[in-house]
């Protein structure tokens, strides 16, 4: 990964999580962003579809399937990464819905930019602009821009991350849930 910009997903290999329009934006990536390494966490039964994506599109240099990886070794992944994206999507058809998304907030405890789809919880886990950047998860265009975006500025990069950082640790935990639901219980 030495030299190269590391782009991560960390998700089941299933439809609603959005590889595929991330496999399909990469050409237009790579175009601005020689090198660039996209590295995908998780397994599932899609797999074998985006393999093949990958081969008729030329990535096989640049996108590596790693598998499932212990929770005690995501954290080296997620500090090797430039850039965290998951442009999950609502598939109404099956009725998945994605919730709120604690990989967004994982890769923003880490200080890295995040990218997701503007769909389900994700809204709530991104500040679009602030911690990240909401993207229409089918449109490969919007999905390369953002990309590009994060990539090509590292001052803005930084930015959304320490922000997403700042966010992860005043408002993602426990002591802060706890007093969220305690307020919650009081009465009117």
């Amino acid at each position: 990964l030495k030299g190269r910009k590391v782009l991560l997903t960390v998700g089941r290999l299933v439809e609603r999580k959005g590889h595929a329009y991330v496999l399909r934006a990469l050409p237009r990536v790579l175009k601005e962003i020689p090198g660039l390494v996209y590295l995908i966490v998780g397994k599932g039964p899609e797999k074998p579809a985006l393999e093949r994506t990958v081969a008729e599109l030329g990535l096989g240099d640049t996108v590596r399937f790693l598998g499932e990886v212990p929770d005690g070794e995501l954290l080296y992944l997620y500090n090797a990464c430039d850039a965290f994206v998951m442009p999950s999507r609502n598939i109404e058809r099956d009725g998945h819905v994605e919730g709120f998304g604690i990989v967004f907030v994982e890769a923003s405890a880490c200080g890295k930019p995040v990218i997701g789809g503007r769909h389900g919880g994700i809204p709530e886990a991104i500040l679009d602009g602030e911690t990240g950047l909401l993207v229409d998860p089918s449109d490969e265009k919007d999905i390369a821009e953002k990309i590009i975006a994060i990539l090509k500025d590292p001052s803005y990069a930084k930015t959304l991350g320490g922000n997403g950082l700042r966010r992860a640790r005043a408002e993602c935990n426990w002591d802060s849930y706890a007093e969220r639901f305690r307020r919650a219980l009081e009465p009117a």
